[in-house]
């Protein structure tokens, strides 16, 4: 069951922590983020556990503290695309911004904590810093981009281009060194990255196993290493 707590001034570290963390509130003056956090929340969830479904007024803007969540998009007769996964340190459910609900489902894949600031809030902090507005702006820009050339490769490519382009992307993002490359930080499990890219899990163990054994990829207990980030990018 989703805990909820409301928050106060012994949890008022960890909220300025996870502020610090969002590229989305990066700059923002101090005394701004006082206003931010005068009503907020913490929320937990368990895996599995749903922070927003489709179609829920919104309540806000939540920055992700710990773990990670799946953003999913329920079509007709319950057909399902994941659009993406977002963790510590992203905002999600941005866009409800515009109409006060949520057009996606955002679900938690593991353990998550979360930093829930109400709409109203961040309409005020939007409308009077500048920056914190063009950081939206930008934020809503990169994401639409991304899916756009998600769809240009479900579209046109095939899935071996589409699971080389999730990998690259994910080192991007999540990636540390490694002796023997770049490791992705965070474990996707079969299933998740067929979700991302169209395809079955069959398909997806098929193509990790033909990249391990060219020499792109190690793979150990779901953990990927990209060897080579040259020859993967060629691939997409």
């Amino acid at each position: 069951m989703l805990s909820v707590s409301v928050a106060d001034d012994r949890d008022r570290e960890g909220a300025l922590r996870c502020l610090g963390t969002c590229l989305l509130f990066r700059g923002l003056p101090v005394q701004d983020v006082g206003r931010l956090l005068r009503d907020w929340e913490w929320l937990e969830l368990r895996r599995g556990e749903v922070l927003y479904s489709q179609g829920d007024p919104s309540r806000g803007v939540c920055v992700i503290a710990s773990g990670r969540i799946r953003i999913v998009r329920h079509g007709p007769e319950g057909r399902e695309l994941t659009l993406d996964y977002f963790g510590a340190g992203d905002a999600i459910g941005e866009c409800s911004l515009v109409d006060g609900r949520h057009h996606a489902q955002a679900v938690a894949v593991e353990r998550v904590h979360v930093l829930r600031i109400p709409g109203p809030a961040i309409e005020r902090i939007l409308s009077e810093v500048a920056v914190v507005a063009r950081q939206l702006v930008g934020l809503v820009a990169a994401r639409r981009l991304d899916l756009e050339e998600r769809l240009e490769a479900l579209l046109s490519r095939p899935v071996e281009s589409r699971i080389a382009r999730f990998l690259a992307r994910a080192a991007e993002r999540h990636g540390v060194p490694d002796p023997r490359g770049r490791l992705i930080g965070v474990r996707f499990t079969h299933h998740e990255i067929a979700s991302c890219v169209g395809a079955t899990r069959e398909t997806v163990t098929i193509v990790l196993g033909d990249l391990r054994r060219r020499g792109l990829l190690d793979i150990d207990h779901r953990r990927i290493v990209v060897r080579d980030a040259t020859a993967l990018a060629a691939l997409y």
